[in-house]
């Protein structure tokens, strides 16, 4: 059964989630940061942590941890948010955008100060783990919501779906990837088809690309392991990222083929990605402006590059 309090976008109602969900500086949208309020002020029950895996700043953790505190089983065993980060600028763009909102800072440099102070009105309800994500386990007890950011590269996804996904409720756990319609980690939309007979999506798209879903069923221990091994052949990636395809429609169609053709670009498949660019264009409500628009260009112009190299090498 779905849980139809969650859908329809309730977060987003007048009055419904506080203006301070808008304090904290980081790199989530407002829907993400109501949604995140709700899910732990109306949605939890006190069944088992709240994971915050990939906090940044802390916009997700002070989103999460407010509502908690305003939850009715905000005194329940397992009411804390757990977050997770390196809380280290590992490129420039993360440095860049550290030194633009909070302090200087430079490639490597630590910011997890800038957390701290960013949660400080709800420290109490907030178990940080700073440091490499690949070193950590999950808390010590059920999850009963989690939401996904970390899931950068193949390696750490792969150690959240080991270590994290099974420790989910069946039935009552909720799921948030956040980067689900950046075309960059195509593992993320290929883990959560795999998954799709143990999960429903409650909500396809909250601004600005996350998606949120419930555990409807245990994943069994072999599929777990199969996923964080991930060693699909090529055939198999494109076949479960065009079964994801084939069972959305519009805006989040067209998202999901632009992962689609990134995975091509990995897969080194240029013919195949230029047509599938070429039919990204033609369509009707590409105006090179949206997410996926501005996604299909900048991929177009990495495959450029690619097929250009060869040239080089050989002048």
């Amino acid at each position: 059964m779905a849980m139809t309090g969650l859908t329809g976008k309730p977060w987003s109602a007048p009055g419904v989630v506080p203006e301070e969900v808008r304090f904290p500086r980081g790199m989530l949208g407002l829907e993400e940061r109501q949604m995140l309020f709700y899910l732990t002020r109306v949605a939890y029950r006190g069944e088992g942590y709240v994971v915050d895996a990939g906090a940044y700043a802390g916009a997700s953790a002070y989103c999460l941890a407010a509502g908690l505190a305003r939850s009715p089983h905000s005194e329940a065993r397992f009411a804390r948010v757990h977050s997770y980060d390196l809380f280290r600028a590992l490129d420039q763009y993360v440095a860049d955008a550290i030194t633009k909102d909070f302090k200087p800072i430079g490639i490597g440099g630590d910011y997890f100060d800038v957390f701290e102070f960013q949660t400080g009105h709800y420290r109490e309800r907030i178990h940080a783990h700073p440091g490499d994500f690949l070193e950590h386990a999950p808390p010590d007890g059920p999850i009963e919501i989690l939401f996904i950011d970390v899931a950068k590269t193949q390696t750490l996804n792969s150690h959240l779906v080991r270590n994290f996904l099974p420790r989910l409720i069946p039935g009552r756990s909720l799921i948030v990837q956040q980067d689900y319609y950046h075309a960059w980690h195509p593992f993320t939309q290929v883990t959560m088809e795999i998954l799709r007979d143990h999960v429903e999506v409650l909500d396809p798209l909250i601004a600005n690309q996350s998606r949120l879903y419930r555990l409807t069923s245990a994943p069994p221990p072999d599929l777990i392991a199969e996923i964080a091994e991930y060693a699909y052949p090529a055939e198999k990636l494109l076949a479960t990222l065009d079964s994801a395809i084939e069972r959305d429609a519009g805006l989040t169609r067209a998202m999901l083929e632009v992962t689609k053709l990134w995975q091509l670009v990995l897969l080194n498949r240029f013919d195949d990605s230029n047509n599938l660019i070429a039919r990204l264009r033609a369509r009707p409500d590409f105006d090179g402006k949206q997410l996926w628009c501005r996604q299909t260009e900048q991929i177009a112009e990495n495959v450029s590059a690619r097929l250009k190299k060869p040239q080089l090498a050989a002048s």
